[in-house]
């Protein structure tokens, strides 16, 4: 039994079809893989979080509070006067 021109010819454009969408498919999720991370971004992110766990047990420190502008503020070279 042969095939008309046509019927081979909407058999091959279906499978066409179908593959430019295998294709098309492919290449998004090759696009949506994330490249490695480099071992010093890894080995970075590493030793933070092991600095934040190894601090939890201590508490929270906080620096002595600043002084504001126009409070108290130390004499400079030259205000004092001489003696």
């Amino acid at each position: 039994m042969d095939m008309n021109a046509y019927a081979l010819e909407l058999m091959v454009d279906e499978r066409l079809r179908q593959a430019r969408h295998d294709a098309a498919a492919y290449a998004l999720a090759a696009r949506a893989r994330r490249p490695p991370r480099p071992f010093r971004v890894s080995l970075g992110l590493l030793l933070i979080g092991l600095g934040r766990w190894l601090r939890r047990g201590r508490g929270a420190r906080r620096r002595p509070p600043t002084r504001r502008a126009g409070l108290a503020r130390p004499a400079r070279v030259g205000e004092l006067g001489r003696v």
